[in-house]
């Protein structure tokens, strides 16, 4: 157990103070409730073994060693003006330590260490490895490719991420194509509309003459705006001119499109004319649906829909309330 609230820390052996109960992060350190991180006051000099420069001249001392810096030897003028100073002289750098590293000035050395520091920080490090990850999905390239450390050849990896690129560059141009049909359609609708508005503002009297011209000249604007969906239309604006079919790379694109497009109405077509699927039968119990089962159907559902199936109608109502050893499947296991 841990500590009273008076004990000190220099009386919890120091085996057993990882298992101490350890404050969170947000919270603000308390002494009264964890005194085990606390040192009690003691005169500040009985801490500290060694002042702030002896301190300081040992960071110096290992940075220069980290970084391999060469001490500048003294001269002999220097020897003889200042002997005191002797001492002090070989803990001053005066080497430009980026020249020993390669760098030509301090800027360079300075850009290239946050550069490594950019790379190196571990959200940067996450992010990259995200990005590499999702790559890897659509194509593997090596990164020892180059010097043949994979035991491919760089030619066959080379080979491999070309093909990947023509891939992803007719992927690309299927889908532009697609944003151009449908700006194309969106701008001939949108002209057809214009022109309709016009026309009704022009003819406001309507007798059963002029009503027979407006159904034909729907029907006519009908067609045109067939034509105009089926390929680009003359009505569209000037930007949306050039990007016609005026090729067979693109005819054979608009050609897919088509039929994706015939394919997608046909489905949904039949999804239209598909009777509704009668499941009643699943919650009357005299035809022999088990508990279990209904449970399992159940399960697929989101929890807010469970009480709906109770308003469907009253004889579906009833059979779903008899079933209780299905609904105390359906609950947590909390309740």
């Amino acid at each position: 157990p841990p500590p009273a609230v008076g004990a000190l820390p220099m009386l919890v052996p120091a085996a057993l103070r990882h298992r101490l109960p350890m404050p969170d992060l947000d919270e603000d350190y308390d002494p009264d409730k964890y005194p085990w991180l606390y040192v009690p006051r003691i005169p500040l000099n009985t801490q500290i073994e060694t002042d702030f420069s002896g301190w300081l001249s040992r960071r110096k001392c290992g940075w220069r060693s980290r970084w391999n810096v060469t001490p500048v030897s003294a001269t002999s003028s220097d020897s003889d003006d200042d002997d005191d100073d002797d001492s002090e002289e070989q803990r001053t750098v005066t080497a430009e330590f980026w020249t020993v590293r390669g760098y030509p000035t301090f800027q360079h050395w300075l850009a290239a260490s946050k550069a490594k520091w950019r790379v190196g920080y571990s959200w940067n490090r996450r992010k990259r490895r995200k990005l590499e990850r999702e790559c890897e999905r659509e194509v593997h390239f090596p990164s020892g490719a180059a010097a043949g450390d994979d035991g491919d050849r760089p030619e066959e990896t080379a080979e491999q991420l070309q093909e990947w690129l023509r891939v992803r560059k007719k992927q690309w141009q299927v889908l532009r194509r697609k944003r151009q049909r449908q700006l194309a359609e969106e701008a001939a609708v949108a002209a057809l509309a214009e022109e309709e508005n016009l026309h009704d503002e022009t003819e406001p009297s309507i007798d059963a003459k002029a009503q027979s011209e407006a159904d034909s000249s729907a029907d006519d604007s009908t067609e045109r705006a067939a034509v105009a969906i089926g390929s680009l239309p003359v009505v569209a604006p000037c930007a949306l001119v050039k990007h016609r079919s005026t090729s067979s790379e693109v005819d054979l694109i608009d050609a897919i499109l088509e039929d994706r497009e015939r394919q997608e109405e046909k489905k949904k077509l039949e999804e239209d004319r598909r009777p509704p699927l009668d499941i009643a039968f699943l919650f009357d119990a005299s035809l022999g649906a088990p508990d279990d089962a209904i449970a399992h159907c159940l399960g697929f559902l989101h929890v807010s829909e469970h009480g709906k199936l109770l308003c469907i109608n009253w004889e579906t109502s009833f059979c779903m309330k008899q079933r209780s050893d299905m609904w105390r499947a359906l609950c947590p296991k909390r309740w």
